[in-house]
């Protein structure tokens, strides 16, 4: 990084490295700390959407057992 932002300054001391070091390092904290939450947001949302899937799933296979059942008990009528 020093070798990037020498040429911009006139000196580089180890106070300013370790200044520059600290700021990168509180940017990179902040935007991880963003994304986690961004993340969570998505996580949560995906979450609800398995449920519902699986809710659904479970709607279709009450549903197919209850047609299969019907379809059992009238087949003597359709033949």
């Amino acid at each position: 990084m020093v070798d990037y932002v020498a040429p911009m300054l006139n000196k580089i001391d180890i106070h300013v490295e370790r200044r520059l070091t600290y700021e990168l390092e509180e940017r990179k904290i902040k935007a991880n700390r963003e994304y986690l939450k961004a993340f969570g947001l998505v996580n949560d949302q995906v979450q609800d959407f398995v449920a519902k899937v699986m809710q659904l799933n479970s709607i279709c296979q009450d549903m197919t057992n209850k047609i299969q059942l019907n379809k059992a008990k009238n087949a003597r009528f359709i033949s």
